[in-house]
C-alpha cells in the first residue's frame, strides 16, 4: 500500500487530540503562528485582520494566554520568523507589500521597516543560526537577504 493511503490517514487522524484552543473574535482568522525558538513559553500569532499577539504557554502546554499585543497592521496575510541570536526580535512580511518589518515582542510598533522587494511577499524564514532570511514573493521570486544590519534590540516581556 501507498504510505499515505486513506487507511493510514485515518490512523494518523485518530491519534490527534485537541488539548487547547484559543477563542478569537468572530471573523479573526490566524494566518501564521511561530514559537519563540529561545523559549518554550511563548508563541506569536499573526491574523489576517492585521493583529499580532504574543501568547504565553502554560507549563502543561494546555493553556494559551495573550500576554502582549502589537499595534494592529493593515489587513493582510502575514508571515513571521524570529531573528536568530536576537532574543525577542522577529520580522514580518505581508502579501500586500514587499516590506519587511522588524519587531521586538516588548514593543507595540515595528522597530524598523525595510523594502525587501518590488512585489508583495509570501513568506519569510531564516537559515538556521544565521542572519540570512529566505523570502518568497508573489511573482515567483525567491531571494536570500542578509539581516545582519538589523539593530540588536533587547527587552523581553
Amino acid at each position: 500500500p501507498m504510505p499515505y493511503s486513506s487507511t493510514s490517514k485515518l490512523a494518523m487522524t485518530a491519534c490527534l487530540q485537541v488539548v487547547c484552543t484559543v477563542g478569537l473574535d468572530d471573523g479573526v482568522v490566524p494566518c501564521d503562528v511561530q514559537f519563540d525558538p529561545l523559549s518554550k513559553q511563548y508563541v506569536l500569532l499573526l491574523c489576517r485582520n492585521g493583529s499580532i499577539s504574543m501568547y504565553g504557554v502554560s507549563e502543561d502546554q494546555r493553556t494559551l494566554t495573550q500576554v502582549h499585543s502589537m499595534a494592529k497592521q493593515p489587513a493582510a496575510e502575514r508571515s513571521a520568523a524570529f531573528v536568530p541570536n536576537q532574543p525577542g526580535n522577529f520580522v514580518s512580511i505581508s502579501n500586500k507589500t514587499g516590506v519587511l518589518q522588524l519587531w521586538n515582542v516588548s514593543q507595540q510598533q515595528p522597530l524598523r521597516t525595510m523594502k525587501a522587494g518590488k512585489v508583495p511577499a509570501q513568506s519569510v524564514q531564516f537559515f538556521p543560526g544565521t542572519s540570512r532570511a529566505l523570502l518568497t514573493f508573489q511573482d515567483g521570486t525567491v531571494s536570500i537577504q542578509s539581516t545582519a544590519c538589523l539593530p540588536q534590540v533587547t527587552g523581553w516581556l
